[in-house]
């Protein structure tokens, strides 16, 4: 059972949490019990009870005494529901990696070799988008050009039927 009882409070009592869960017939495991008070961590010294040093070493060895127990207990318990869901979860994975591949391979076939072409500026003369997959007949949805038609990288910001394309340069 991978069940642990960590409770804080701040009184100088026994947690309630402990005879509660032991009249509820809980399975209840004195060592995965694990106490954290504070009883009189933060109150001045004329309401102190007692030494603050005794309740913070409670905690401190009740903080150690956690962590090796967890430490102890990995590599936790895998049961049959979360193993077999982890399995299908690889094969849809597989599944899905080899269809991916295969309708990649089909797309590649179908649209052939990509011709990259370069978007220039007949104003400017500058290049303004090299490997631009867009056709030349389609030049107004080239990344260079922003949504109002204009282009974002001459230095006139000229307008998108004055780029013309050619081969990569």
């Amino acid at each position: 059972m991978n069940t642990y009882v960590l409770a804080r409070f701040g009184d100088e009592d026994c947690p309630e949490v402990i005879s509660e869960s032991m009249k509820s017939n809980f399975p209840f495991d004195e060592n995965r019990f694990f106490a954290f008070n504070n009883a009189d961590l933060f109150k001045s010294e004329s309401e102190r009870r007692s030494d603050p040093k005794q309740y913070w070493d409670i905690t401190i060895n009740s903080i150690i005494r956690f962590y090796n127990t967890l430490a102890h207990q990995l590599p936790f318990e895998i049961t049959t529901e979360t193993r077999k869901a982890i399995e299908d979860r690889v094969n849809l994975q597989m599944t899905t990696n080899a269809r991916t591949s295969l309708n990649l391979k089909k797309l590649e076939a179908v649209k052939g070799p990509t011709k990259k072409i370069t978007t220039y500026c007949t104003v400017c003369k500058c290049i303004c988008h090299k490997n631009c997959n867009q056709p030349c007949s389609d030049k107004r949805r080239c990344w260079a050009m922003m949504t109002n038609g204009y282009c974002r990288i001459c230095p006139n910001r000229c307008k998108w039927n004055l780029h013309e394309c050619g081969p990569d340069m």
